[in-house]
C-alpha cells in the first residue's frame, strides 16, 4: 500500500510533485479523459515515468503567420489529428496566427505544466483535464475569460453546468471551457446475454436489484465467466478509483456526495456516509462477496475475450474494445441501473478543458479559445475523435444526432449528460478522493463495516480539509 500524498506536506509541495503521481490512474487511459481511467484502471504499479521527464514528442506547426501561439495537449493520435485540422481553419480567422502543439502524456502533462509555472515559462494556452482546472486556477496564473465571453457574445451557460462547476473559481469568473466530455454506463456482451436468456435491447435491467439477478446469471465458475466488472478492487495503482465508484452510486440514491457549498454542488462537508451512501456501497460489496459475481481481481482483458459478460466503463473505451472484439461478439451500452429506475445513469462528468495564461498573447489566445470551443468545433471534434459534446446545442442539434444513428454505442453516453455530476470539484480532489478509496477497500474485504468505513472515509476528508485550509 503506497502512501497517500497530502499528508504532512505543504500545499505548495503537494501541488508541484505529489500529483504528478497521483495522476497516473487518471491518465492511464489517455485515449480516456476526465479521469476516466480511474473508475475502470486495472491494479498495476504506478509508472516509474510519471515524476521523471515529460516525453520528448516534435511539436507540430500550423499556420504561417508571425506571431506564435503555444498549445500543450495530451490528446492521443485520433484526437491530435482532428484537433489540428480544427486549428489549421483558425488561418481564415487570423492569418497572423501560427500554432506549435506541443503533446505530453497526460501521466506527465500536470507535473510539466507547474514546472513551467514555477520557472515562469508556461505555454500560452493548455488543454488539461477537468479535474485539473480548480488546481490551475488556484495558481492565479489562468485568465479570466468572462470579459471576453461578453466582448463576443459567448454562450457560456450552453455548456453542461456539471462540467461548468470546475471552471469557476471561488470569485465567480470562468477560468476554462469544456471541449469534450464523457461518463461511465455499462458495456455488455450481447451473445453471451442471449445466451442466459435475456434480452437487453427490450429488457435491460434498470435497478440495482435487477443488475445484481442479470449479473448471477451470467456468473459461471465452471466456465470462469464473470457477470460484471466494476473496475479495480484496491486502491493499489488506482488510487481514487473506488470513491469515483462510490460517487456514482450514491448519486444514484439520489443522495448527495459532498454537501453543497454557497450554493455549488459537491464543494462542502463529506455527506456520503449518510443517507445513500450507505446502501449504495453496501451493493457494491454484496455484488463481490455474496453474490460472487464481480471478480476481486478482474481477468485482463475479461471482456474482449469473453470471461466477462458487462464491464463498467466510458465512451473512450469504445474504438479500442470493438478493435480487440473482432467478430468474437456483438457488444452493446445500457445505462448503468440506479437504486431506482428513475435514477440509472447518473454519473460523473469527464472531459478536458482548454485554459489561457497570463502573458503578453492573453487577448489573441483567449479570443482562439473561444473559437474553438464553438458550437461547430465542438460538434467537428466530437464526431471526428469519437468524444461526447459539451454544448447541449450540440447534442440536441438534428445533425449530431444523426451521428448517434450511425454510432449508436454513444447514444447511451449522450442521452445521459443530463444526469452527470461534479466530482468534488476543488483543488482537493486527488487528496479526498485517495483517502476515501483506502476506507472504501477496507469495507470491500470485510476489514470494516461500510458503515464504518465511510464514517472513517468523512473523519479523514474533514481532517485533509482542515489541513489543507479549505473551510467546507
Amino acid at each position: 500500500m503506497y502512501a497517500r500524498p497530502g499528508h504532512g506536506i505543504s500545499r505548495r509541495i503537494f501541488l508541484s510533485s505529489a500529483l504528478g503521481g497521483t495522476i497516473a490512474a487518471l491518465a492511464a487511459c489517455s485515449r480516456a479523459p476526465s479521469g476516466a481511467a480511474s473508475a475502470t484502471a486495472r491494479p498495476t504499479a504506478p509508472s516509474a515515468n510519471v515524476q521523471g521527464a515529460p516525453t520528448a514528442v516534435a511539436p507540430v506547426t500550423i499556420g504561417k503567420g508571425s506571431k506564435k501561439l503555444s498549445i500543450w495537449h495530451y490528446y492521443g493520435q485520433a484526437q491530435a489529428q482532428p484537433l489540428q485540422q480544427i486549428v489549421e481553419d483558425y488561418g481564415k480567422v487570423d492569418p497572423n496566427l501560427s500554432f506549435e502543439l506541443t503533446y505530453t502524456p497526460g501521466a506527465q502533462l500536470l507535473a510539466k505544466i507547474q514546472t513551467a509555472i514555477a520557472g515562469n515559462a508556461v505555454p500560452d494556452i493548455v488543454q488539461t483535464d477537468l479535474v485539473w482546472v480548480p488546481i490551475m486556477i488556484d495558481t492565479q496564473k489562468t485568465l479570466p475569460l468572462d470579459d471576453y465571453f461578453r466582448e463576443a457574445s459567448f454562450d457560456i451557460q450552453d455548456f453542461f453546468d456539471a462540467l461548468l462547476q470546475y471552471d469557476q473559481g471561488p470569485d465567480g469568473k470562468y477560468y476554462a471551457i469544456p471541449m469534450d466530455t464523457n461518463n461511465i454506463q455499462i458495456f455488455y456482451n450481447k451473445k453471451l446475454v442471449s445466451e442466459a436468456g435475456l434480452d437487453f435491447e427490450k429488457n435491460p435491467p434498470k435497478t440495482w436489484d435487477e443488475l445484481s439477478e442479470v449479473a448471477g446469471k451470467l456468473t459461471s465458475t465452471s466456465k470462469r465467466q464473470w457477470g460484471l466488472d466494476l473496475g479495480a478492487e484496491t486502491t493499489q495503482g488506482a488510487q481514487g478509483a473506488l470513491a469515483n465508484r462510490h460517487m456514482c452510486l450514491t448519486w444514484q440514491t439520489g443522495s448527495k456526495y459532498f454537501d453543497d457549498k454557497d450554493g455549488r454542488p459537491e464543494r462542502g462537508a463529506p455527506v456520503f456516509h449518510k443517507n445513500g451512501g450507505v446502501p449504495a456501497w453496501q451493493w457494491n460489496v454484496d455484488i463481490i462477496q455474496k453474490i460472487k459475481a464481480v471478480p476481486l481481481q478482474p481477468p485482463q482483458n475479461g471482456f474482449v475475450t469473453g470471461y466477462e459478460a458487462m464491464w463498467y466503463n466510458g465512451p473512450w473505451a469504445i474504438p479500442d474494445t470493438l478493435r480487440l472484439i473482432g467478430n468474437k461478439f456483438e457488444m452493446g451500452v445500457i445505462s448503468f441501473p440506479g437504486h431506482t429506475a428513475d435514477l440509472a445513469g447518473h454519473s460523473w462528468s469527464g472531459g478536458e478543458h482548454f485554459q489561457v495564461f497570463k502573458g503578453p498573447n492573453q487577448d489573441v489566445s483567449a479570443k482562439f479559445v473561444l473559437w474553438l470551443t464553438s458550437k461547430e468545433n465542438i460538434e467537428r471534434f466530437c464526431e471526428a475523435a469519437a468524444y461526447i459534446p459539451t454544448r447541449k446545442s450540440v447534442i440536441e442539434s438534428d445533425s449530431y444526432k444523426s451521428w448517434l444513428d450511425k454510432n449508436p454505442l454513444y447514444k447511451v453516453y449522450a442521452e445521459n449528460m443530463s444526469k452527470v455530476h461534479p466530482r468534488v470539484p476543488t483543488r482537493l480532489f486527488y487528496d479526498l478522493t485517495i483517502a476515501i478509496s483506502h476506507h472504501l477497500e477496507e469495507a470491500i474485504y470485510q476489514k470494516a463495516s461500510v458503515q464504518d468505513a465511510l464514517n472513517a472515509a468523512a473523519d479523514e476528508c474533514l481532517s485533509i480539509m482542515k489541513q489543507k485550509g479549505y473551510q467546507p
